[in-house]
């Protein structure tokens, strides 16, 4: 998700990391707006400044490891802090209406 660093894309959605994410497909993302609401580097996905898109997609490309460590660390972050089922208080409104 390469993004150039403007008001429009930093009111943009982290919903495309979130989609990969439940595939199991591993992210590079732009360091602004949601992505780094949502993405912890290294760890479940990328973060790349102007300056490091190269070396973060290499790095994905020569390790199968890393690939596998950040899509499955993602995946299972998605469902711990992503789901309605871990109820917060807008669902627990929404399920008294």
């Amino acid at each position: 998700a390469p993004l150039v660093d403007s008001v429009f894309n930093r009111a943009k959605s982290e919903i495309k990391w979130l989609e990969t994410a439940l595939v199991k497909v591993p992210t590079v993302s732009s360091h602004i707006g949601a992505f780094t609401d949502m993405v912890i580097d290294g760890q479940t996905g990328l973060l790349a400044r102007d300056d490091e898109w190269k070396e973060k997609l290499e790095s994905l490309i020569l390790s199968v490891e890393l690939r596998r460590e950040l899509a499955e660390n993602a995946y299972a972050f998605v469902l711990e802090n992503c789901s309605i089922d871990k109820k917060d208080e807008m669902v627990t409104y929404f399920e008294k209406k």
